[in-house]
Protein backbone atom coordinates (compact mmCIF):
# COMPACT_ATOMS: atom_id res chain seq x y z
CA UNK A 1 0.00 0.00 0.00
CA UNK A 2 1.48 3.51 -0.87
CA UNK A 3 -0.32 6.97 0.33
CA UNK A 4 -0.29 9.80 -2.12
CA UNK A 5 0.62 13.23 -1.63
CA UNK A 6 -2.88 14.19 -0.44
CA UNK A 7 -3.29 11.50 1.93
CA UNK A 8 -5.39 8.88 -0.69
CA UNK A 9 -4.47 4.99 -0.40
CA UNK A 10 -2.97 4.06 -3.54
CA UNK A 11 -2.08 0.31 -5.07
CA UNK A 12 1.23 -0.40 -5.76
CA UNK A 13 2.64 -3.03 -8.38
CA UNK A 14 4.67 -5.42 -6.99
CA UNK A 15 6.42 -6.79 -9.92
CA UNK A 16 7.73 -3.28 -11.46
CA UNK A 17 6.61 -0.77 -8.13
CA UNK A 18 4.35 1.36 -10.44
CA UNK A 19 1.39 3.01 -9.05
CA UNK A 20 -1.77 1.78 -9.99
CA UNK A 21 -3.57 5.51 -10.06
CA UNK A 22 -1.93 8.97 -9.89
CA UNK A 23 0.43 9.74 -7.24
CA UNK A 24 -0.89 12.87 -7.32
CA UNK A 25 -5.19 12.82 -7.33
CA UNK A 26 -6.39 9.59 -7.87
CA UNK A 27 -9.88 10.72 -7.69
CA UNK A 28 -9.55 13.95 -10.42
CA UNK A 29 -7.76 10.86 -12.37
CA UNK A 30 -10.97 8.69 -11.81
CA UNK A 31 -13.19 11.65 -12.72
CA UNK A 32 -11.40 12.27 -16.06
CA UNK A 33 -11.57 8.85 -17.00
CA UNK A 34 -15.35 8.64 -16.07
CA UNK A 35 -15.94 11.46 -17.92
CA UNK A 36 -14.22 9.81 -21.14
CA UNK A 37 -16.22 6.74 -20.85
CA UNK A 38 -19.41 8.00 -20.27
CA UNK A 39 -18.62 10.63 -23.28
CA UNK A 40 -18.38 7.85 -25.55
CA UNK A 41 -21.67 5.91 -24.32
CA UNK A 42 -23.77 9.02 -24.78
CA UNK A 43 -22.22 9.06 -28.40
CA UNK A 44 -24.39 6.36 -29.44
CA UNK A 45 -27.79 5.71 -30.22
CA UNK A 46 -28.52 3.98 -26.83
CA UNK A 47 -27.55 4.21 -23.35
CA UNK A 48 -26.16 0.46 -21.23
CA UNK A 49 -27.82 0.01 -18.50
CA UNK A 50 -24.95 -2.17 -17.41
CA UNK A 51 -21.19 -2.12 -17.45
CA UNK A 52 -18.35 -4.57 -17.07
CA UNK A 53 -15.16 -3.16 -14.86
CA UNK A 54 -12.58 -5.16 -14.78
CA UNK A 55 -10.12 -4.51 -11.63
CA UNK A 56 -11.86 -3.03 -8.69
CA UNK A 57 -8.53 -1.50 -7.62
CA UNK A 58 -9.13 1.41 -4.50
CA UNK A 59 -12.17 1.58 -6.16
CA UNK A 60 -12.14 5.14 -6.98
CA UNK A 61 -13.10 4.48 -10.90
CA UNK A 62 -15.81 2.57 -9.68
CA UNK A 63 -17.32 5.41 -7.55
CA UNK A 64 -16.50 7.76 -9.75
CA UNK A 65 -18.21 5.82 -12.60
CA UNK A 66 -21.92 5.54 -10.25
CA UNK A 67 -21.71 9.04 -9.15
CA UNK A 68 -21.29 10.39 -13.29
CA UNK A 69 -24.13 8.75 -14.15
CA UNK A 70 -26.43 9.40 -11.70
CA UNK A 71 -27.00 6.11 -10.73
CA UNK A 72 -28.32 5.50 -13.92
CA UNK A 73 -26.23 2.53 -14.58
CA UNK A 74 -25.34 -1.19 -12.94
CA UNK A 75 -21.98 -1.93 -12.83
CA UNK A 76 -20.39 -5.18 -12.60
CA UNK A 77 -16.59 -5.49 -11.14
CA UNK A 78 -14.30 -8.18 -11.76
CA UNK A 79 -10.98 -8.46 -9.29
CA UNK A 80 -9.13 -11.60 -10.04
CA UNK A 81 -7.02 -10.42 -7.49
CA UNK A 82 -8.72 -11.30 -4.07
CA UNK A 83 -6.21 -10.39 -1.94
CA UNK A 84 -7.38 -6.50 -3.01
CA UNK A 85 -10.40 -6.94 -1.29
CA UNK A 86 -9.22 -8.05 1.66
CA UNK A 87 -7.67 -4.16 1.91
CA UNK A 88 -10.03 -2.61 4.69
CA UNK A 89 -10.16 0.65 2.79
CA UNK A 90 -11.22 -1.14 -0.34
CA UNK A 91 -13.66 -3.54 1.85
CA UNK A 92 -15.68 -0.72 3.08
CA UNK A 93 -16.21 0.38 -0.60
CA UNK A 94 -17.28 -3.44 -1.73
Amino acid sequence: MHFNSNGLPNLQNSKNGSLIYSKHDPIKESNRFSETILNEYSSLKYTPSTMICFGFGMGYHIESLLQMSGGNIRLACIEPDQSILEIPEVKKKS
